[in-house]
């Protein structure tokens, strides 16, 4: 008999370790879903994502097709999907589409940080030079009044773009220094680790010992 003509033994669940046909046809579903959402992301956000790269090919090639030839590739990106591990594609897919990637969340805090400047007066200002330490308190202060006076012309929203750049370039760089140190404290020496090299007490000899022993056998002379 062929094995895939064996059945399950008697009394035993038929359904054990098998994919029932609502099950299958919920499972296909998904996959062609995410096969069109691959298809409708943009370039940057597909790159975010880190599919596999004959899926990212299948993927790219069906973004410049119409119609017959389109519907043919999406099916071919489906049979790749169901080869694939699902998972971290779908993760990847979630973190394009939420904004919810480290980078994101940075940017995030950058723009609340321009919010604050621009509306929270010097105690926003302090705060967030207490925050970052080299920040140029003259230049940002600058930009502020540029984009607070006249917030919709052309001169406003340039110092509002700017505002942000100067926020991001310290936050990277506080950022950046922040990973620097703690790598250099995690290279330290511990100065209250035992050291080595050094003897222990049980093995070092000591000096007035060391004085007493006979230099030679006594029955050499």
């Amino acid at each position: 008999m062929a094995i895939d003509d064996q059945q399950p033994p008697e009394g035993e669940d038929e359904g054990l370790g098998r994919e029932s046909h609502r099950e299958r046809t919920i499972r296909m579903r998904a996959i062609a879903a995410l096969a069109n959402t691959l298809v409708g992301m943009k370039p940057p956000q597909l790159a975010a994502v880190g599919l596999p790269e004959e899926i990212a090919e299948a993927v790219v090639a069906c973004q410049g097709f119409k119609k017959n030839a389109r519907a043919r590739q999406l099916r071919r990106i489906g049979g790749l999907l169901r080869a694939a591990d699902l998972a971290p594609i779908e993760a990847g897919v979630r973190e394009a589409q939420t904004g919810k990637g480290e980078r994101s969340r940075r940017e995030q805090t950058y723009e609340i940080w321009r919010t604050q400047l621009l509306t929270g007066g010097g105690a926003a200002m302090t705060a967030f030079v207490t925050a970052h330490p080299g920040a140029d308190v003259q230049a940002l202060r600058q930009r502020v009044r540029m984009a607070t006076r006249e917030p919709e012309s052309p001169r406003g929203k340039g110092a509002a773009r700017e505002l942000l750049r100067m926020i991001r370039v310290l936050g990277e760089a506080t950022l950046a220094a922040k990973l620097a140190g703690a790598a250099s404290s995690a290279d330290e020496p511990d100065d209250d680790a035992p050291d080595d090299d050094a003897p222990d007490d049980d093995d070092a000899v000591d000096e007035d010992d060391a004085d007493d022993e006979p230099d030679g056998d006594p029955s050499a002379s």
